[in-house]
């Protein structure tokens, strides 16, 4: 198989694999958005942002450390997974026993100090099932992991959906989670010792020396790639309370589905990338343009579409009492291509390691501007304002994104008007077209306008500026 059309082909199939998974997320959302409420769905999305925080505290940076370093050395995945585990479990137990405290700081009463409490069952089990994913995803294995995150996801939301039905509530929706979780990381491990590699070896000093030098820095990221996709959860659910989270968690969560493509092309990128980067830097720079350019063609289509389909999408799935949300879909869907545009920019500096110190100071100034945007617009606009305070929080990284690669990659990097122009000339005829058939349903002007933006994209040429990535490497296919 060429490089290519393996890196397709990994895109392809962590897609069709995410989008099984977020399929089956999405039925017991509805479900339990329907069944719970507006103010205890809230709760329950509350709880599962402290418990993705808390993951992501727990878990060191270390998978991206064991992607990067494990493609290229693949000898090295034994120690590097019990050397990660070493590490990683008593900091779980750690942040476990801290999350009740957290609660109490940031002022929640004694029921989420409770729901934290159980919450935090989930860490150990979600910190080993981070490491032993990344050493699957350093193999390349991607049919082998989307196979059993689509089971895992199904079995899961398939009980969870009985659960809600038969009048369960949160703390019983969030011990499935801990059990599922729990269940997963031993599977997990299990698999990725017969079908990917032979997990041999013992936890060793410089694999944790390796793993905490990389790890310190790649933590810091992603805490604050985190805090930009998750502080307006946290803060609005202190500021204007659960309900306006339960109003805007369901745009949110769309929003989350609408970024499957970008997210999986990400994933078959950075193993892809990290394997070849010291043979051929100037893959990343082919590989960063064609990312790019495709994630382009798709956002806008989709940011357009759920602008006019806010109202009909949001009653269809969840009903009338979660149509205030609508709201926050059209705010939210133009915040995802804003970030969408920023590029797979974090991807290019792990791999390549240049400047990754300094632009720790980049994360945390656009995590600084999005939490104060929140500040200032949430008291006022409750899950409005939170969406606002996220479309500027994208704008401004997108800003700084662009200027930041464009240094990294050198005159290699497209610019970013060429790249956006011909995709948002087509949003704008598709937008025209649902303004023709303003009296129609959207359902009904779903087609034509859609039919109206792949016809443009195709007339303006937009599909042949991709260059290919071609590069050839020694590290053969497992």
């Amino acid at each position: 198989m060429t490089e290519s059309r393996r890196l397709l082909g990994n895109t392809a199939v962590l897609s069709g694999a995410e989008l099984c998974v977020q399929m089956a997320n999405l039925a017991f959302v509805a479900v339990a958005a329907r069944r719970l409420g507006v103010a205890d769905f809230g709760l329950y999305s509350i709880a599962m942002t402290f418990a993705l925080f808390a993951r992501t505290i727990s878990l060191m940076g270390f998978p991206q450390v064991i992607i990067r370093d494990v493609a290229q050395h693949r000898e090295r995945a034994g120690r590097y997974l019990f050397s990660g585990i070493a590490l990683t479990v008593p900091v779980a137990l750690l942040v476990w026993a801290l999350l009740p405290v957290a609660a109490s700081v940031a002022g929640y009463g004694p029921q989420m100090k409770s729901l934290l409490w159980l919450t935090g069952a989930i860490l150990v089990g979600a910190t080993i099932q981070g490491l032993a994913e990344a050493i699957a995803r350093a193999f390349e294995r991607m049919t082998t992991l989307g196979v059993f995150r689509i089971a895992v996801s199904m079995t899961t939301a398939a009980a969870g959906i009985i659960l809600v039905l038969s009048g369960a509530r949160v703390r019983a929706l969030v011990a499935l989670q801990v059990a599922s979780v729990s269940l997963e990381a031993c599977a997990l491990v299990l698999l990725v010792h017969r079908r990917v590699t032979p997990l041999a070896g013992l936890p060793s000093r410089p694999a944790m020396s390796a793993l905490l030098r990389d790890g310190f820095v790649l933590f810091a990221l992603s805490v604050l790639d985190l805090a930009m996709r998750r502080v307006d959860v946290l803060l609005l659910a202190r500021l204007s309370g659960a309900e306006a989270v339960g109003l805007y968690m369901p745009g949110l969560r769309l929003i989350e589905y609408a970024g499957i493509l970008r997210m999986s092309a990400l994933g078959a990128l950075f193993p892809f990338l990290s394997a070849r980067w010291q043979e051929s830097p100037e893959v990343a720079a082919r590989g960063y343009n064609d990312a790019l350019n495709a994630f382009a063609l798709v956002v806008f289509g989709l940011a357009v579409t759920l602008s006019f389909g806010a109202e009909s999408i949001i009653g269809l799935l969840l009903g009338e009492v979660y149509l205030p949300a609508a709201s926050v879909l059209r705010i939210l869907a133009w915040s995802l291509v804003a970030t969408v545009l920023s590029g797979p920019v974090l991807m290019i500096v792990i791999i390549s390691r240049r400047g990754i110190g300094a632009f720790v100071a980049v994360a945390g100034a656009e995590a600084v501007v999005k939490t104060v945007l929140c500040g200032l617009l949430i008291p006022g606009g409750a899950q409005i304002g939170a969406a606002w305070a996220a479309c500027g929080g994208a704008v401004f990284s997108l800003v700084v994104r662009t200027w930041w690669i464009r240094d990294l990659l050198g005159p290699a990097k497209r610019p970013l008007a060429k790249t956006a122009a011909r995709p948002a000339f087509a949003a704008l005829v598709a937008a025209a077209v649902y303004a023709l058939l303003d009296g129609t349903t959207f359902w009904v002007a779903l087609v034509p306008a859609t039919a109206g933006y792949v016809v443009t994209l195709q007339l303006l040429g937009a599909v042949s500026i991709f260059s290919g990535v071609h590069a050839h490497s020694s590290v053969k296919s497992p």
